[in-house]
């Protein structure tokens, strides 16, 4: 039987937010997966040590685990001169290797930069960043070594980065600035819309609070820009690609030149409203039905032929739960036809 090992191309990623890079790995085997619907009430945990194997149709999966992890200083810097922050979506390109070593470049998406609990938020203008890695998988089952904290973490080396940290700005034509300029993080107050693209977009008109986070009293700057909290990414082979937004559980597609060029706003249901029947998108606020506040569009992918984009909400709309963060487990998946120019605003099923 023949044997490969395959890497998920798309949010593998267990440690989000956080500066470490993980990655699993998991062989695949046997024939093409076939017409099976699989439902599962209880989870499935893994308890015992070494790979663990099941089938789903015709395809025998192996699970070999966490292959090995790599670590990014939380006090690094990009391009840009700002924090390095999270990783709040990623993808790999330019994947190369065999024989138990790889290297490839990671395309990663930061959510809304440096924030602080005492009223700062950077004015973070939404961007990729990518660094180059080489990867050697630990496939062994005893333990890679260590006797402290800094002994483990310093084993914890089976990934490396290769290059500096580089990136660029995502940038779109601003209809009150009359030229394209770079989104920003600042979280849209009240209700936070403005008309970009020709719909109601999320867009900070102006922001009160801190200028630096050393700060003790406020001033109020004027921001005028289309806001993103980048949560997800999808990037295409060209360059171009798609962004996932917590502010308004949008999607944003963008060009090769990382331009954005479109959204895909989501059904009426989704899309958040204080009070019932006016969209407001500001996220320190809860909404009376849409989206819970900082809990828009987490997922996003797209099918293999390109025509269809998945977009899956980060947990259940108000409606769907209560107001309890902890009963929102009923979450919903939109499917968008893609197919004609890339942007599709009628939605082509839910779940």
């Amino acid at each position: 039987m023949k044997t490969q090992t395959f890497f998920p191309k798309q949010k593998f990623v267990p440690c989000h937010r956080r500066p470490a890079i993980c990655l699993s790995m998991l062989a695949l085997a046997g024939a093409c997966v076939g017409s099976v619907h699989a439902q599962y009430t209880t989870p499935n945990i893994v308890t015992g040590a070494g790979p663990a194997s099941t089938v789903l149709g015709t395809t025998l999966f192996i699970n070999h685990g966490l292959q090995g992890v790599g670590r990014i200083s939380g006090s690094a810097l990009d391009s840009f001169g700002d924090s390095f922050g999270s990783i709040s979506g990623l993808q790999i390109t330019n994947w190369t290797g065999g024989a138990g070593s790889y290297s490839g470049t990671f395309n990663t998406l930061p959510d809304r930069g440096f924030t602080t609990d005492t009223g700062f938020y950077s004015a973070f203008g939404s961007r990729l960043q990518q660094v180059n890695f080489t990867f050697t998988p630990y496939t062994g089952l005893a333990n890679i070594g260590g006797v402290d904290i800094a002994s483990r973490i310093a084993a914890q080396n089976q990934i490396a980065f290769t290059s500096p940290i580089s990136g660029v700005k995502f940038t779109y034509l601003d209809p009150m600035a009359g030229a394209p300029i770079n989104t920003t993080a600042i979280n849209p107050s009240g209700s936070g819309a403005g008309t970009v693209f020709g719909t109601t977009v999320p867009y900070t008109l102006n922001f009160t609070g801190l200028a630096n986070p050393t700060d003790t009293t406020t001033t109020t700057f004027t921001i005028n820009k289309l806001a993103l909290d980048a949560e997800a990414l999808v990037l295409k082979p060209d360059g171009s690609g798609y962004i996932g937004d917590e502010y308004g559980a949008n999607i944003y597609h963008f060009n090769a030149s990382k331009e954005i060029i479109g959204v895909i706003t989501p059904p009426a249901a989704v899309q958040p409203h204080s009070p019932a029947g006016t969209l407001s998108f500001a996220s320190l606020v809860a909404p009376v039905n849409g989206r819970r506040n900082n809990q828009g569009t987490e997922g996003v992918a797209l099918s293999p032929d390109g025509t269809k984009l998945f977009s899956l909400l980060q947990s259940a709309t108000v409606q769907d739960s209560n107001a309890s963060q902890q009963n929102r487990r009923v979450t919903r998946l939109m499917v968008y036809d893609v197919s004609s120019n890339g942007v599709q605003s009628s939605t082509y099923k839910t779940a």
